[in-house]
């Protein structure tokens, strides 16, 4: 009896694996209805305003010579290590962005389109602490990283994993 356990472990673990791969992935939400307001135009129009301040007046430093290159040859003003954008400039690239796309997975089945009136289901992005039964709440370590990362994996209610799932 005792011999045949690891072949029974060993089916029942296959069998496990087969059945996790026919998970079906939740459909992506759409949205028919008017989203919720959470700032006036005109609040709006204050940030668009300070943000196009900022990168106009105080830029944004890059510590890449190539990537420098690169802005500089598409028209934004560079000196030293610091790209400035005009309005104009930034418009123009935010118009040439479509309203949506899609985000292709190595499984087809598991591409998502970002953007529109769709939900992507992922996981919170960054907290700084983890908490477990034997360690309780603590700083997270790149282990945690990869577990969470595995988590979000294997759920068959995310439809990726985010990002950054713990710092």
């Amino acid at each position: 009896m005792s011999g045949s356990q690891p072949r029974e472990r060993s089916r029942d673990r296959r069998a496990r694996r087969a059945g996790a791969g026919g998970q079906l992935r939740p459909p992506q939400i759409t949205y028919n209805i008017p989203r919720a307001e959470v700032a006036t135009p005109a609040d709006l129009q204050r940030i668009h305003d300070m943000s196009m301040r900022v990168l106009n007046e105080l830029g944004i430093a890059f510590y890449d010579a190539e990537v420098l290159e690169i802005l500089a040859g598409h028209g934004a003003r560079v000196e030293g290590d610091i790209a400035f954008f005009d309005e104009a400039l930034l418009m123009e690239y935010v118009q040439k962005a479509p309203a949506e796309f899609t985000q292709q997975a190595r499984n087809p089945a598991n591409n998502v389109i970002l953007g529109g009136n769709r939900s992507v289901f992922a996981p919170v992005y960054g907290p700084p602490f983890v908490q477990d039964k034997e360690r309780g709440r603590r700083q997270a370590t790149l282990e945690d990283f990869r577990n969470f990362v595995k988590l979000a994996y294997m759920s068959p209610y995310l439809h990726h994993s985010g990002g950054t799932v713990v710092e």
